[in-house]
């Protein structure tokens, strides 16, 4: 070439590189997740080389300018930068940083790019029109960059119970069910590096979490009550005593919804305190605070994403149930009195439903005034264990339910001549199992038991018992 005219030469395009560009070569979650730990949010290496023409027609793409020679005199500020979603479809294209690239002299200039989001991604270098010069530089397009997963997962739990027994309180070893739409339930999203919520997570296979089984559950009571200085492993005893009933079955919602988390909830499980034999000072009421814990590797995903708590390595999770309405919860019992009387009369055998209470002399079974779910599920009476000349039949047995813990259970006078007593309890309702558990007792020293009463037909008590008598003189 000769002469002396001013001519501009630029660079045919620019090539952009990454470490995916030969590992990611599908649109979806079998791209390989990117190398070196880098995930959404986290720093990576972006190469952008300004190269030559090398024939016609050729594609700006990354995979295109490979072999084209490099133009190292080229030197350019604010070449945009922004980066396509290429799965998940649909999703967030989330933010690349920089916006901008400057292109140093050289064969190649190194950015260390973010993208926020989960996916796989292209990424173009775009220059300024006229920038150059006065001349306007085609840019280019990368191969796929990614698979980017989430830097953490971030998890959150609610749950709470509802009383059993009316809205005052469950006995121990009454099912304690959840509070309508508080059942067991756990948040899990994925998270960028600086926090801020992947929403590409949960859409369609992207979600790499499997479903984890339902937590553990421990009573925690203890970390809020001051133990017995005369029983020190009371509480811890009263805490192992927490089991659950029934088979969880779990719902999932919030899949491909595009918000980055999903919900699971556990339904179909109640739990309980199992009673007391002999009651102490860490059976009086309590508040039952629960607390469910899941595994770290009940929260790891397929790729390693995980509950890192604020720490560097996969952290357990666990939460306490909100108190809210939660349940009180009280050791109870059902006592059945005695009665003895003429035959050609009526008996009443007290009905009397207790709690087990702190008084100001020590501890007692008190009348439980709040009671209102036993007098339903006591079933009907049942008479047995006949003697004397009393036989089935010659009395009739009706119930007075307990109201405010006070009832009372009646029978029939036999008539004349039949003499002797009966044993008297209830069949419950709907298995001889009842009267409901929860209100069994340690009667015999021989283990819980439903309550019986005896009514003896045909015998005179005798005067009331004297207690005190003075002589007064005059």
């Amino acid at each position: 070439m000769t002469g002396t005219d001013l001519f501009v030469s630029k660079p045919y395009g620019l090539l952009l590189q990454t470490d995916t560009d030969s590992a990611c070569t599908l649109a979806d979650i079998r791209c390989p997740v990117f190398p070196g730990g880098v995930r959404a949010g986290d720093p990576f290496s972006l190469r952008i080389k300004a190269v030559a023409w090398q024939r016609d027609g050729e594609a700006r793409t990354a995979a295109a300018l490979a072999d084209n020679p490099v133009t190292p005199n080229f030197q350019l500020n604010d070449i945009t930068l922004s980066s396509t979603l290429m799965a998940p479809d649909p999703g967030s294209t989330g933010t690349l940083l920089p916006a901008a690239h400057h292109q140093l002299l050289g064969t190649q200039t190194t950015t260390v790019a973010a993208i926020s989001e989960v996916g796989v991604f292209t990424l173009s270098a775009t220059p300024t029109v006229d920038g150059y010069f006065g001349k306007t530089v085609d840019g280019g397009k990368s191969a796929l960059v990614g698979r980017f997963i989430p830097a953490y997962l971030d998890v959150a739990g609610t749950a709470s119970l509802t009383p059993s027994c009316g809205s005052a309180f469950s006995y121990q070893g009454q099912p304690m069910g959840f509070a309508a739409g508080q059942e067991p339930s756990l948040r899990v999203s994925g998270h960028n590096r600086a926090g801020v919520v992947t929403s590409n997570y949960d859409r369609s296979d992207f979600w790499r979490l499997a479903a984890p089984a339902v937590g553990g559950y421990a009573s925690v009571t203890a970390e809020f009550e001051v133990a017995d200085p005369a029983d020190p492993a009371a509480l811890a005893n009263r805490d192992a005593r927490l089991t659950s009933q029934g088979t969880a079955s779990l719902a999932v919602s919030g899949a491909d919804s595009g918000d980055g988390a999903q919900v699971y909830r556990w339904r179909d499980e109640v739990l309980l305190y199992t009673p007391a034999i002999l009651p102490g000072s860490a059976d009086y009421p309590f508040q039952a605070r629960i607390r469910q814990s899941f595994s770290a590797a009940a929260l790891t995903d397929a790729d390693g994403a995980c509950y890192l708590g604020g720490m560097a390595e996969c952290q357990p999770f666990s939460y306490d149930f909100a108190e809210l309405p939660g349940s009180q919860v009280r050791l109870g019992r059902l006592r059945i009195g005695n009665a003895h009387g003429s035959e050609l009369q009526a008996l009443n055998l007290p009905l009397t439903i207790e709690t087990w209470q702190a008084t100001a002399t020590g501890s007692a079974f008190v009348r439980e005034g709040l009671d209102n779910c036993s007098a339903g599920v006591l079933g009907a009476p049942v008479l047995d264990g006949f003697s004397g000349q009393l036989t089935e039949g010659e009395t009739t047995p009706s119930v007075e339910p307990p109201s405010a813990g006070v009832g009372q259970l009646g029978l029939t006078a036999p008539g004349a001549g039949n003499t002797g007593s009966v044993r008297v309890h209830f069949a419950g309702a709907p298995s001889p199992a009842l009267p409901p558990t929860w209100l069994h007792y340690d009667w015999t020293g021989t283990g819980r038991e439903a309550a019986r009463g005896l009514a003896t037909f045909g015998i005179y008590s005798g005067p009331t018992p004297l207690i005190f008598r003075r002589e007064l003189y005059r």
